[in-house]
């Protein structure tokens, strides 16, 4: 689509629609990385990609090993 980053407004939107639904029906949605850990946390996103991205996201929420 020659869309370089999901930050990209027409990516962007369809990414927030998807993501919308999923948390509407429970479903949790992977996608946190260390670069934006803490931002995808306060959106709802669950699950991260890599120990870097588990550590941020483990001091931010204050959660213990093995979560």
């Amino acid at each position: 689509m020659g869309y370089k980053k999901s930050s990209d407004p027409p990516v962007k939107e369809v990414e927030d629609r998807i993501f919308a639904i999923a948390k509407a029906h429970k479903i949790y949605w992977n996608g946190i990385n260390r670069d934006d850990a803490i931002e995808k946390i306060k959106l709802g996103y669950m699950i991260g990609f890599g120990p870097e991205a588990a550590e941020i996201g483990r001091k931010f929420t204050n959660r213990q090993p093995p979560y």
